[in-house]
Parts: structure tokens; sequence; C-alpha cells
């Protein structure tokens, strides 16, 4: 066999039918690692109760948790997963 009949076997296009990538871990792991982080804990269950922490409250929270709190109409519970809205600006 020649080079180029070599270099010709070599490109010829593969198939593959489907890819799956399966998650590494279940949404009910994110929900409790979320539950459980000082900062989205709280987030949540205001989001779950529909609850408005109050300024003075909030000043008792850290950063972390004040700047996730003024995103708050781009988050929002999916399925009790605490998630960002993506927008697309055109």
């Amino acid at each position: 066999m020649d080079e180029l009949e070599r270099a010709d076997e070599l490109t010829e296009s593969l198939s593959v039918n489907r890819i799956i990538f399966l998650p590494e871990i279940t949404d009910d792991e994110v929900k409790e690692m979320q539950a459980e982080d000082p900062d989205l804990g709280h987030v949540i269950e205001w989001l779950k109760d529909g609850r408005q922490p109050t300024p003075d409250y909030m000043k008792s929270k850290s950063l972390d948790t004040r700047t996730l709190w003024a995103e708050v109409p781009a988050i929002h519970l999916l399925d009790g997963i605490l998630v960002i809205n993506s927008l697309t600006i055109v």
C-alpha cells in the first residue's frame, strides 16, 4: 500500500450514532450540596418560601449571599435546583 492510499484510509469519516454524557452527580446530590452551601442555602430558602429578606437581615449575610440575592431576577429554582437564566441579547 502506498502512502496516498494509507492517507485516504486514515481520513475516512468515522460513524458515530449517538454520544450520551451521564452526569457525575444526581439532581438530588446537587440539591443537597446547594442547600448545605452557606451562601446558596439562604437564597434557596428565600426563593422556596417566597420571602424577601429585610435590608438589616441582609447586612448580616456574606457578600456572596448579598451578591447572589441581587441577581434574583435572573435566578430561579428549577426542580429545586438554583439556576441562572441565560439571556441572548441581539
